[in-house]
């Protein structure tokens, strides 16, 4: 049986803030959340095609169920491309192809290890480095996280 995932909604940084502001008290309720079930899925995206197929792939289906990960390929119409052009996606690919809609393509990975490699000096509070097609935050050494690049860093430029 799969466990259930608790998911503080305080600590999102910006929107909690802005939440607490226009007067939301309850910003810092907790929300518990299960991972649908397939069937649920499957009823959910009936009219997709697609989709139907690549759910019905044992490998895939924890993937899918990532309610975020199913918005992602949803909103990248990923079945579709697949299923048109190929009957047959693997594992790999599928999850190459989420890479790309969430980092972009290689060479922002490229720029970031080239950027990695020159040894920046990071402070010690939070940080966060802009490329053209992504932004790499962190903390200290360490790198938290990668926002699209509409999405709103927080901490000292570097």
């Amino acid at each position: 049986m799969e466990s259930d995932r608790h998911l503080p909604a305080s600590g999102c940084g910006a929107g909690d803030d802005a939440l607490i502001e226009a007067g939301i008290a309850d910003a810092t309720t907790s929300v518990d959340l299960k991972k649908p079930k397939l069937q649920e899925v499957l009823d959910a995206v009936e009219a997709l095609p697609g989709m139907r197929a690549l759910l019905l792939r044992a490998e895939l289906q924890p993937i899918l169920r990532n309610l975020t990960v199913l918005d992602w390929v949803l909103r990248t119409d990923v079945a579709h491309r697949f299923t048109t052009s190929r009957p047959w996606i693997g594992e790999t690919e599928f999850i190459d192809c989420i890479w790309d809609r969430w980092l972009g393509p290689a060479s922002q990975l490229e720029l970031l290890a080239k950027w990695l490699d020159s040894e920046p000096e990071a402070p010690v509070a939070q940080w966060y480095k802009r490329f053209s097609g992504l932004t790499v935050c962190g903390e200290g050494e360490l790198i938290k996280i990668f926002l699209l690049p509409a999405q709103a860093p927080k901490g000292q430029h570097v």
